[in-house]
């Protein structure tokens, strides 16, 4: 299983991103994404299908979650989460940025993100 974390950093290193921790998990890749997907608002059936799941209901049952955390979050931890989902939404199609408050500099890179991700 920790091939797939090996070639996904190897990738990384070669676009110029720091790398997948190695304490992360194939499986905790795949709640971060379940997570991420349902806290932008994807259709869930689309996310159950992505998953391998049947039933779109225990999907957001079991992952969406994060939409809920997000209500919660301040400072920090809220921008933090935005990033995520910034992040997140680069290869989707979705748009360039969420709503979230700016830190100092004005926000986060992609690389910065990651890297709260993978704590």
């Amino acid at each position: 299983m920790k091939t797939a974390i090996r070639r996904a950093n190897r990738r990384l290193e070669e676009i110029g991103l720091r790398p997948i921790d190695e304490a992360v998990t194939p499986h905790s890749l795949r709640r971060l994404y379940a997570s991420l997907r349902f806290a932008l608002g994807d259709d869930p059936v689309y996310v159950a299908n992505q998953l391998g799941h049947t039933e779109p209901g225990f999907s957001m049952k079991v992952y969406a979650s994060a939409v809920r955390r997000r209500a919660r979050l301040t400072g920090v931890a809220l921008r933090e989460f935005d990033a995520a989902l910034e992040w997140a939404a680069l290869g989707s199609g979705e748009p360039d940025s969420v709503d979230s408050e700016p830190d100092a500099d004005g926000g986060q890179s992609p690389e910065t993100a990651q890297q709260s991700l993978f704590r």
